[in-house]
């Protein structure tokens, strides 16, 4: 059997034709949406949860209404890149079903290590619990979809908040078992070793109770990502949807239709 090209399979930017138009549309669409919200007068922007420049959040907020639903949507980029303002577009779906969306950037991979950017997911969701008294639908993709199953499995009441502060959750194209990635040359950036990788991996935690929970994939994406979410959906026993004719950057369209599949299967969580 021949060896797995563990380089190639976890760099979709590189092998999907057409990335760097679809990155460019994300951020077009992004600052679209961002200003729709602002005009509306539903936007509160660049809200600092932390110490760093970027510990910051958008609140994207629903056309009527107080705060009564909460979502927390973390963004990809292998710990290494990315920000909340190329992803503002991606609130759309769950704002139009009456969600409020916040966004977070966080620090970045090598200026920091990945367990102090898993700190600093839980002091945002910490701070979106304090600020607004509800629990937290946390959605996230490729790397975000990691620190999602890390905030479904925290023990809140050890950080200083509820149990129940998450309530559900939902990665998309996530990375759950970092022992592949070790190999890759963007290990130079996160200095991962192996010990440390089989600690970061949610693949081996238990499934955290009375946490709802389900994970998506595109059926397009390379077979690494596909076998990392239905091992991670095999392991916590929880569903995981392939969506159809998606790859890695296109799996997240749905999420820009209160109308879609994908909006109405975070809404049922």
């Amino acid at each position: 059997m021949a060896a797995i090209d563990y380089e190639s399979q976890y760099r979709p930017s590189t092998a999907i034709a057409g990335t760097d138009a679809i990155l460019a549309g994300w951020s077009r669409d992004a600052a679209a949406y961002r200003q729709d919200r602002l005009a509306a007068g539903r936007a509160v922007l660049d809200i600092p949860y932390g110490d760093s420049a970027r510990q910051l959040l958008d609140l994207l907020l629903p056309d009527s209404g107080t705060v009564e639903s909460l979502a927390l949507f973390i963004h990809g980029g292998w710990w290494q890149m990315g920000d909340r303002r190329d992803v503002s577009h991606f609130a759309r779906g769950l704002v139009g079903q009456g969600f409020a969306v916040a966004l977070a950037s966080y620090d970045l991979c090598p200026a920091v290590s990945l367990p102090t950017i898993v700190e600093q997911l839980r002091r945002a969701s910490l701070f979106l619990w304090r600020r607004h008294q509800r629990p937290l639908l946390v959605v996230g993709h490729s790397a975000g979809g990691h620190l999602t199953a890390a905030m479904a499995a925290t023990d809140w009441p050890a950080f200083g908040g509820p149990q129940g502060l998450v309530r559900a959750a939902y990665p998309i194209s996530g990375a759950f078992d970092l022992l592949p990635l070790l190999g890759t040359s963007m290990n130079r950036d996160w200095k991962l070793d192996a010990n440390t990788a089989n600690a970061l991996s949610p693949i081996h935690w238990d499934r955290p109770q009375g946490v709802a929970a389900a994970c998506a994939v595109g059926a397009l994406e390379s077979a690494e990502f596909r076998r990392q979410s239905r091992e991670f959906s095999q392991a916590w026993g929880v569903p995981c949807s392939a969506v159809s004719r998606a790859n890695h950057f296109t799996v997240l369209q749905g999420l820009t239709d209160p109308l879609s599949d994908l909006t109405e299967q975070l809404t049922q969580l």
